[in-house]
């Protein structure tokens, strides 16, 4: 405690985890003591809470930027003068009326994790959102209005097989980064293939997708290559010009991806196949950019991190 005090002036990250205290009575004094360090508080720009479940003197933080909460089964922190800021996450929440609608109003960066599927239970305007990301789990999307939406991230489960209204959602952002199950997976139900084979609002304006394949599989489903092709019957993503796949460093593989040329190979053919030779920029199925990689297997939430570029095409690079 006495470094915080000395250091208050330097203070702008504060991060408070009481999941691993199993004693309520030691999770009782912790926070105060900290709380009591007022001077520190009011230069603290980024503050996650794990695991807080009493009052907070939400006053104090007056610098806030950004806020991460992280409750547990048991119960929720106080949110009564929660702090306006532009960067929020969220974590396992039942329900959203619990925070201000100036809240939403303020906030441009929203991140939910594990938060329920009726955690909106009516249509709510975001009218400064710009970047949204649901974390395994999430409302639908059709209940969120959101004119300025640039960015979506969707991180599933691979037993998640739900895009949460996509299909009818009016955002439109320009980037996605999505989750998709891998081909020839027995509990992958086809009719969920549909929302990326047919025009819908959410892919209209999409400038950049990444695809994440979710499973020991590292093959693209056949739908989704034909639509990134274009030889679908209709366009699905008419702006589109950035496509980055990442394909599942799958177990069999044991670690060693170069030895797989075989897989390589195929997967490749899958990508040459979605740049085609005879595509032009007005069919809407031309890249500027594409890549390919593995990834290692981490937990859903996470991004990914990437092994090998298996293939990376940039036709907007100056050559040297």
């Amino acid at each position: 405690m006495n470094k915080i005090e000395k250091s208050a002036l330097r203070l702008r990250k504060l991060t408070i985890s009481l999941h691993a205290l199993d004693c309520e009575k030691d999770r009782k004094w912790v926070t105060p003591l900290i709380f009591e360090r007022r001077q520190g508080l009011r230069r603290v720009k980024k503050l996650t809470f794990v695991g807080v479940h009493m009052p907070v003197p939400w006053s104090e933080f007056s610098g806030l930027e950004s806020i991460c909460l992280l409750p547990e089964d048991e119960g929720e922190p106080s949110y009564v003068g929660l702090p306006l800021v532009s960067h929020l996450t969220l974590g396992a929440f039942e329900w959203f009326g619990i925070f201000s609608p100036e809240l939403w109003n303020r906030v441009t960066h929203l991140v939910l994790k594990r938060c329920y599927h009726d955690f909106l239970d009516k249509d709510i305007y975001f009218p400064s959102l710009v970047s949204l990301s649901l974390l395994v789990g999430g409302p639908d999307l059709e209940r969120i209005d959101a004119p300025n939406l640039n960015e979506l991230v969707m991180r599933q489960d691979p037993e998640d097989h739900w895009y949460r209204n996509l299909e009818v959602a009016s955002i439109t952002p320009r980037i996605v980064h999505i989750d998709i199950e891998s081909l020839e997976t027995a509990e992958f139900p086809d009719e969920t293939l549909e929302v990326f084979t047919t025009p819908i609002d959410a892919f209209s304006k999409m400038e950049a997708l990444q695809i994440r394949i979710v499973g020991q599989n590292p093959f693209l489903p056949l739908e989704i290559v034909a639509a990134l092709s274009g030889s679908s019957p209709e366009p699905c993503y008419p702006k589109l010009r950035h496509l980055r796949v990442l394909c599942p460093l799958a177990d069999w593989m044991d670690g060693d991806v170069v030895r797989e040329d075989g897989v390589k190979e195929e997967i490749l053919e899958d990508m040459k196949y979605i740049l085609g030779e005879d595509t032009t920029l007005e069919q809407g199925t031309w890249f500027e950019k594409i890549e390919v990689g593995w990834y290692l297997e981490r937990d859903t939430k996470d991004e990914p991190q990437i092994v090998e570029w298996m293939k990376r095409i940039d036709r907007t690079a100056v050559p040297s």
